[in-house]
């Protein structure tokens, strides 16, 4: 597509002798990757199915010249990039080569060639990965690679080599100079990734938006939705467009790249040497690579705690002195990588115990367990669980010093999503949200007892992502944070009454500090 004229010209297109559904024939068509762009904009490149056979399993890398509409095949007798559907492997055209991506249960690899069909290398992935972007490094343009426990790799294409990022991939626009604005993503809320715009001067806020802006050619403006209306911002001014002919599709504008954001790795925390110099003894913890790290401000290097690679983020008992996380060890209903293993860490020594293991509770039956959250003494902790085909949905709760298990209540309805179910604990009860089979919102408080102090039904609000209990003016309120098509939401529930309320900002405190103390 000429974007200067309109005009629209075919350069690949269906076999004359192309079947469908035609009895007595073989299906024959072609399928196509989505093509990907050569780093000087001259060549096209994709995968299509070799011979146009529908069930030969087999593909073929393809690189179409724009100037001399000519298409050469490059190399023959690749994979088949699924198992069900008939789909040849994506493509990442970088300065390095053309990266064939497999990405699937079986199959997770990355193979390079050069534009001539000579292979550069082979990098085998330790998992299949939730996507693939070309990052430009310090080290030239490599392939960033999010799992799907929301880690960033990066994959060097000419030493095979794949480690930790050590950031996130930030948008920008490479017509323009460096110093403009950008587009990231992090995970700063429980697993929900969040958009940020940063600015020329390092520093970055979040955008409330849905999808990921697009950046104009000069780097000195983004465009997005929000409420109907495209969004651009530049680093001084807002400006809204009511346009209806604005209202669905691609939003795209000037030329995107992708470049690494360093220091601003998902779940971690950047400091400076004062405020490190000024935190107390009690240990940073850290989730890397799936694995838990603790740091003190005395170490000269972290400490690693686990090597499993399938742990969860931990959460620190009131005092400061436990932790507890998870562990992943399946499938979930064959589905998603879930926790179910629940393990108690002592701050103090570093030292392990499983809390508890498998399914203890429906025996038969798959299980899950949610994000547990300690009591306000620290004595308990309390998770949700839910067990798979038996579909039972229950809270729980673990005396971490008698190590005694109990069912706190059994009767909740089976959410329209295992992942979007929390159990909060604070002063006034514990909190239990969760999105039912019709999309409306589902909250709960219980007394520690198991007397049901509040059951009320939200409605469809939106989609929830993160529940937590709030100080408002003097009173425990359950604070609701939820997205939904263009905006995001808090809602404060009345723990005793069930009245809603609306709130634009919430205020982080640590709880143990004095007057005058850091707020967020």
């Amino acid at each position: 597509y000429d974007i200067a004229t309109g005009e629209r010209t075919t350069v690949a297109g269906q076999p004359a002798d192309a079947s469908y559904f035609v009895e007595g024939q073989e299906d024959r068509y072609n399928v196509r990757s989505n093509p990907t762009w050569s780093p000087d904009s001259t060549q096209l490149a994709w995968t299509v199915n070799e011979n146009s056979s529908v069930y030969g399993g087999a593909f073929q890398l393809v690189i179409y010249d724009l100037a001399a509409t000519t298409e050469t095949v490059l190399v023959g007798g690749l994979e088949q990039d699924g198992m069900i559907q008939v789909v040849g492997p994506d493509l990442i055209w970088t300065e390095a080569g053309i990266s064939v991506l497999y990405n699937n249960d079986f199959h997770f690899q990355i193979v390079t060639y050069q534009p001539d069909g000579q292979l550069i290398s082979t990098i085998d992935l330790p998992e299949p990965m939730a996507q693939f972007l070309p990052a430009i490094t310090d080290n030239g343009t490599q392939i960033a690679m999010q799992s799907f426990q929301q880690v960033w790799l990066l994959a060097d294409l000419q030493t095979g080599v794949v480690a930790d990022a050590g950031g996130v991939p930030e948008l920008f626009s490479p017509s323009s100079d460096f110093q403009t604005l950008s587009v990231f993503q992090q995970i700063r809320v429980d697993t929900i990734a969040q958009i940020y715009v940063g600015y020329p001067d390092g520093r970055s806020e979040r955008l409330n938006a849905v999808d990921l802006p697009v950046i104009s050619p000069d780097g000195a403006s983004i465009a997005y939705r929000m409420g109907g209306k495209v969004i651009i911002q530049t680093a001084d001014t807002i400006t809204e467009v009511d346009d209806p002919a604005l209202a669905t599709g691609s939003l795209i504008w000037g030329p995107q790249a992708w470049r690494l954001r360093e220091g601003a790795p998902n779940g971690f925390a950047s400091m400076s040497p004062e405020t490190q110099a000024d935190m107390s003894n009690t240990p940073l913890l850290m989730t890397i690579s799936g694995d838990l790290w603790a740091w003190r401000n005395t170490d000269a290097a972290p400490t690693r705690i686990t090597s499993t690679g399938d742990v969860s983020p931990a959460v620190i008992s009131p005092d400061g002195t436990q932790a507890i996380f998870r562990t992943t060890t399946g499938r979930f209903g064959g589905g998603f990588s879930t926790y179910r293993d629940i393990w108690l860490l002592d701050l103090t020594a570093y030292e392990t115990r499983p809390l508890m293991q498998g399914d203890a509770t429906a025996p038969g039956n798959d299980i899950v367990r949610l994000s547990p959250t300690w009591s306000p003494d620290g004595t308990q902790v309390a998770w949700l669980e839910m067990t798979d085909p038996g579909f039972t949905h229950q809270l729980v709760i673990f005396d971490v010093s008698e190590g005694t298990f109990s069912v706190l209540a059994s009767d909740l309805s089976y959410p329209n999503d295992v992942f979007s179910a929390w159990a909060v604990w604070g002063n006034s009860g514990i909190a239990v949200v969760y999105s039912l089979l019709n999309y409306e919102i589902e909250t709960r408080v219980y007394n520690p007892d198991g007397t049901l102090l509040l059951n009320t039904n939200l409605g469809d609000i939106g989609s929830p992502y993160n529940v937590i209990w709030v100080n408002d003016a003097g009173q425990d309120k359950v604070a609701l944070f939820n997205s939904g098509i263009d905006s995001e939401g808090l809602t404060l529930i009345d723990p005793i009454t069930g009245t809603t309320t609306a709130a634009t900002a919430l205020e982080m405190v640590s709880p143990m500090a004095v007057e005058g103390a850091f707020t967020a």
